[in-house]
């Protein structure tokens, strides 16, 4: 993505998008003067300028006081403590810090306890925690509250620790640029990614980060000691630990969204009941849910730089997203007619690199399905024109079309696998075979001809160098040395078997269009991964549309030693079964 982790964290945070204090450089201005051979020298050491960082705590949009603000700079291990600070009677404070924090460091502000003016008899609330995500850099003015607090944990959930961060670098630069895409830092208000109308209309992230944004708020106003009791047990993750603040319950939530809607909802309308069918409720934040949700994850959606119709996601090692596209962006484009599309790139925090629309292209490429991968150095790109696209880092060709030793027309063009050793495998989907790059050298691809290929789809590659291959136009995942491929085992998994995916303990994870329950059409040899989709869903539409409707899809998990390990069918709507087929 992009990513999200980002993300951004979107991490989210995501990934994939919060405020923060800002560390003051030590100043120093010290002068010597050296006398050599008779002649004088004067020399200084440059002063680090000092920073003051000035910012507010508010909760439920009124001040905290006499909050204990402390400036943290996040790494690989634990956060280093740069300086702290209390709120006057306005929730304001000024705080001094010196730069010790280290380039690669992610500043953060945490915000404990204190006297929220919106809760008039409640009194100093040690439960009280904030948090407002800052990023390598600070902005000079910062606000701490619910909605910050919510979107730098979702962002950061992974590396969280009670009020400690710490994580991998790029993970956590990927945390810090998402959580400013959720609220901006400086002014506790949701953020320009949210805003937009991809992300503020069409999705329901504004309204749960709001929703969660209240919870907070309700815990240090309008709640009693019962309701403060079951949010900290409804917030507590099925193998945690019963949270002891704020900041650690919406990071128990964000671990684990799924784990507590309804009661989480139930406590948000508890807390801020509906006056009438009509009415609107007191809560702090608007708009909010108006109905119990599946879960209380947050998601934003992205747009730019051609992206259409992505196929395949992948990520380099700076965390930028790279996927090429089946069509070009405003080409009114589906399974009748299309017009192909490009190549992709966003950062972490989802900015386009790539160019608007066309994305990047060359090399006759013409639509991409699920040909993208992305080597140590490279990113490769397949076409449904059957032609292969090499891409520097920043989107630029680094062969020809001559280069490529093939004399066979190819058409249909998919997944590309990528082995530690370098070699890249292709898909043909549409000729039953498989391209090979011994490590990832152009000149030298071979076409391997594999038994039991059925419109081969995705590849991964195991790190016992076996080549796994999905079959589009089966119920099979087929299995060989990359050394011998006349060794083939076939393993069955659900109909129109697509997307691959090894996990860290080497088991493959396989999604399929359809369960095995799900009839199906005779799809003829040779055609296009398009035509195949054209007649499945010509096919299904009937059958999953009912009446009674009939979800379809499965998910399978292969062990390394062959065994099933999981499998999980009716997924509504699943890979492929998108509503441009039905054009």
């Amino acid at each position: 993505m992009g990513i999200l982790d980002f993300i951004v964290k979107l991490r989210v945070g995501q990934a994939m998008s919060p405020v923060a204090h800002l560390l003051l450089g030590r100043a120093v201005d010290r002068a010597a003067i050296i006398a050599f051979a008779g002649v004088t020298f004067a020399s200084a050491i440059p002063a680090i300028a000092a920073v003051n960082l000035n910012g507010q705590v508010l909760g439920a949009g009124a001040p905290i006081a006499t909050s204990t603000v402390t400036l943290y700079a996040a790494s690989t291990g634990a956060p280093k403590q740069l300086g702290h600070a209390r709120t006057g009677a306005d929730g304001r404070f000024t705080l001094n810090a010196p730069d010790t924090a280290g380039k690669d460091a992610i500043l953060y502000l945490v915000a404990k306890g204190g006297t929220p003016a919106a809760n008039k008899t409640g009194g100093n609330n040690p439960a009280i925690a904030l948090m407002t995500m800052l990023g390598t850099t600070a902005p000079k003015t910062v606000t701490i509250n619910e909605l910050t607090t919510v979107a730098s944990v979702f962002t950061s959930a992974r590396f969280i620790n009670g009020e400690a961060i710490s994580g991998n670098p790029l993970g956590l630069r990927i945390a810090a640029g998402n959580a400013p895409n959720l609220v901006d830092p400086t002014t506790g208000k949701w953020g320009k990614v949210l805003l937009d109308p991809l992300n503020s209309s069409n999705t329901t992230t504004l309204a749960t980060l709001d929703t969660l944004g209240s919870l907070i708020s309700a815990y240090f106003t309008v709640a009693d000691d019962a309701w403060r009791s079951r949010f900290f047990k409804a917030a507590t993750p099925p193998s945690g630990v019963t949270p002891k603040n704020t900041l650690e319950a919406m990071a128990g939530i964000a671990r684990e969204p799924w784990a507590a809607p309804k009661e989480l909802y139930a406590l948000f309308d508890e807390a801020y009941p509906l006056p009438a069918p009509d009415g609107r409720r007191s809560a702090p934040f608007v708009p909010y849910l108006v109905y119990v949700p599946d879960d209380f994850a947050l998601s934003l959606a992205f747009a730019g730089g051609g992206v259409y119709s992505p196929g395949r996601l992948m990520f380099d090692k700076d965390g930028n997203l790279w996927s090429g596209q089946n069509w070009m962006a405003g080409s009114q484009s589906g399974v009748n007619k299309s017009t192909g599309g490009g190549v992709s790139k966003l950062t972490s925090n989802g900015n386009a690199l790539s160019p608007p629309i066309t994305g990047f292209t060359g090399m006759g490429i013409d639509g991409v399905g699920w040909g993208t991968a992305v080597t140590k150095d490279r990113v490769w790109i397949t076409s449904f024109n059957g032609k292969i696209l090499v891409l520097d880092f920043n989107g630029k060709p680094v062969v020809s079309e001559s280069d490529f030793p093939f004399k066979e027309k190819l058409t249909g063009l998919m997944g590309i696998g990528v082995a530690a050793n370098g070699d890249v495998w292709i898909a043909d989907g549409s000729d039953n075979v498989l391209l090979f790059f011994p490590g990832g050298r152009v000149k030298d691809g071979r076409i391997v001809k594999v038994a039991g290929l059925k419109s081969p789809f995705d590849i991964v590659i195991d790190s016992q160098n076996r080549v796994w291959v999905s079959n589009s136009a089966s119920d099979t995942v087929v299995r060989f040395p990359a050394n011998d491929p006349t060794k083939v085992e076939s393993f069955r998994a659900g109909i129109g078997v697509r997307a691959l995916a090894l996990d860290s303990k080497e088991n493959v994870w396989v999604a399929s269009n359809m369960d095995l329950k799900t009839p199906v059409p005779v799809l003829p040899d040779g055609i296009s991964i398009m035509q195949q989709f054209k007649l499945v869903t010509e096919a299904m539409v009937k059958y999953i549309m009912g009446p009674p409707p009939r979800p379809t899809g499965a998910v399978n998990m292969i062990r390394p030693d062959g065994a099933h390990g999981f499998h999980r069918r009716g997924i509504e709507h699943s890979l492929g079964l998108e509503h441009r087929w039905q054009r």
